[in-house]
C-alpha cells in the first residue's frame, strides 16, 4: 500500500470514528446495532458535517485531506457503520462461497472450485470488527457476549454466520460466514437444476421426485458443504404446494416455495438461563400441528429420537445428517438417538431409525469434478443383518457418473412411490385449488 492510500485510509477511519461517536451520543445501543432506515437517513447529514470538518482541520494542519466524492464517501461511511463494513464488497462476489475471519488482519475465502486464498482484507482492530460481529448477529436477533462467546445467525442475503469471541477464541473474534447459494428461482424445476449441475442423475432425480410426491422419508448424508440443504431444498420444491410443512433449524436455511410452510427456530437462552428453545422441542411442538411434513434441517443430539419417532407413527419426514457414508448415516443417527435417554438401548434405536427413513442420499464436494455430487442412494429396507442395517444400492458414482446401481427398489419401496402421486403441481396453481 503506498503512503497516499495508507495517508487515505488513516483520514476515512478518523472520519468514520468521529460520526460513530457522535451517533453513539443519539442512538440507543440496540438501534445502532440492528439500525433501520430512520438510522441512515439520519447518518447521511451527520457523515457529510464530519468530512467536511475533517478537511477544515487537515487544510489548517497542512496534512491530506478526505479526498474522493462525497456522495460516494458518505455511501462507504454508511456500509460501514450500518451494513457489513468490507465484508459487503466481499460477499458481492458470486464465485466467493466461504469466507474466513480469523481475528481482525487475516482474512481467507474459498470459491466455489474449492481454491483457498488469502485476501487483502484488513478490519483494523478487534473493535472494529467486533462492531461489525454485533450488528450482523442483531439482524437474526442473535448476540454474542462474555456469557455466550458462540452465536449463529443468518445474513440478510440468507448466508449464514458463526462467531466465536473471547475468551473462547484467539485471535478474536473469529467469523466464518458461509454463503447461501442462489440456484433456485420461483417456478424452477428444482431438482431438474441439480440434474443440469450434475449433481443427480436424471434417474435417479425421477426416484427421489416421486419418493417425495408418494411422502417417502428421505435421509440427506455428507461432510459440512456437501451441498446438503441444498438438496433439501430442491426436494421441498417436489411437495403440495398446499400441504402443511413444518421446518426445524438452529439458523433458517431452508427455502420451500410452498403457502403453508412454518420455519420454527431455536433460541439460546437467557444469560439467567431461562427460554431457552432446542430442536427436540420444536420437533415435539411440531407433532401437534398436523404437519403432513417434518423437515429438521440437520440432526445434532437428542432431537434425532423424536424425529424418527415421528417417522414411525405416520409422518413423512425428511432431514439431514453429517456422515462418512450413506450406511454410515444410519448408524450415525443411531448414535444421536443415544443422546436422548439413559437407558435407550442401541438395538432399540437403530431399529427405530431403520424404520424411520426410506431413503438415504449421500452428497460430497468431488474438487477434481469442482462440484457436489450424489454419490449414493440406498434404499433402507427396515431390516437389521446381525445388528447392521441392511441398505439396498439404487444408485452408485463411478467414474465420475451417478448410475443405476446392482439392486432394484423392493416391492414394499414401489408400492410405496405408487400410493400417492400428487397431481401436478403447476395445474395446482392454474385452477386455483
Amino acid at each position: 500500500m503506498s503512503a497516499r492510500d495508507r495517508a487515505q485510509k488513516i483520514a476515512f477511519g478518523h472520519v468514520v470514528e468521529a460520526v460513530r461517536e457522535r451517533l453513539a451520543g443519539i442512538l440507543p445501543r440496540d438501534e445502532l446495532d440492528n439500525p433501520g432506515a430512520e438510522t441512515a437517513k439520519m447518518l447521511r447529514p451527520v457523515a457529510t458535517e464530519e468530512i467536511e470538518r475533517y478537511n477544515r482541520l487537515a487544510q489548517s494542519a497542512d496534512k491530506p485531506a478526505l479526498k474522493g466524492a462525497k456522495d460516494k464517501l458518505i455511501d462507504k461511511i454508511l456500509r460501514e457503520l450500518l451494513g457489513l463494513g468490507p465484508l459487503d464488497a466481499l460477499l458481492a462476489h458470486e464465485a466467493v462461497e466461504d469466507v474466513y475471519i480469523l481475528g481482525p488482519h487475516n482474512v481467507m475465502v474459498v470459491t466455489s472450485d474449492g481454491t483457498r486464498k488469502t485476501v487483502g482484507l484488513d478490519f483494523g482492530s478487534e473493535e472494529r470488527l467486533m462492531a461489525l460481529a454485533r450488528r450482523a448477529l442483531a439482524q437474526d436477533g442473535k448476540r454474542v457476549d462474555f456469557l455466550h462467546p458462540f452465536a449463529d445467525a443468518r445474513l440478510r442475503d440468507g448466508s449464514r454466520l458463526h462467531i466465536s469471541i473471547h475468551p473462547c477464541a484467539d485471535p478474536s473474534p473469529q467469523i466464518v460466514i458461509r454463503r447461501h447459494r442462489q440456484l433456485f428461482v420461483p417456478g424452477d424445476d428444482r431438482l431438474g437444476r441439480l440434474v443440469e449441475l450434475g449433481t443427480l442423475c436424471e434417474e435417479a432425480a425421477t426416484l427421489l421426485r416421486n419418493a417425495i410426491r408418494s411422502g417417502v422419508s428421505i435421509l440427506v448424508a455428507g461432510a459440512t458443504a456437501a451441498g446438503k440443504t441444498t438438496l433439501i431444498n430442491a426436494l421441498g420444491g417436489e411437495m403440495d404446494l398446499q400441504a402443511p410443512v413444518v421446518c426445524i433449524e438452529d439458523v433458517r436455511e431452508l427455502d420451500f416455495p410452498g403457502i403453508n410452510v412454518s420455519y420454527v427456530i431455536t433460541r439460546l437462552p437467557s444469560p439467567e438461563g431461562m427460554g431457552g428453545i432446542t430442536q427436540r422441542y420444536l420437533v415435539q411442538q411440531a407433532l401437534r400441528k398436523r404437519a403432513e411434513w417434518i423437515v429438521l434441517g440437520e440432526a445434532r443430539g437428542e432431537e434425532a429420537w423424536d424425529f424418527a419417532q415421528a417417522g414411525n407413527t405416520g409422518h413423512a419426514i425428511l432431514g439431514s445428517v453429517h456422515a462418512n457414508s450413506a450406511f454410515d448415516a444410519i448408524e450415525r443417527y443411531r448414535d444421536l438417538c443415544m443422546q436422548s435417554a439413559e437407558n435407550l438401548r442401541a438395538t432399540v434405536a437403530l431399529r427405530v431409525v431403520a424404520r424411520a427413513f426410506r431413503l438415504v442420499v449421500f452428497l460430497q464436494h468431488d474438487p477434481q469434478l469442482g462440484k457436489r455430487v450424489a454419490t449414493h442412494v440406498a434404499e433402507v429396507t427396515g431390516e437389521l443383518a446381525d445388528g447392521v442395517p441392511v441398505l439396498r444400492d439404487l444408485f452408485t458414482f463411478e467414474d465420475g457418473v451417478l448410475n443405476p446401481g446392482p439392486d432394484r427398489p423392493s416391492e414394499l419401496l414401489e408400492r410405496m412411490l405408487s400410493r400417492r402421486i400428487q397431481p401436478d403441481k403447476t395445474a395446482q396453481q392454474d385452477d386455483g385449488t
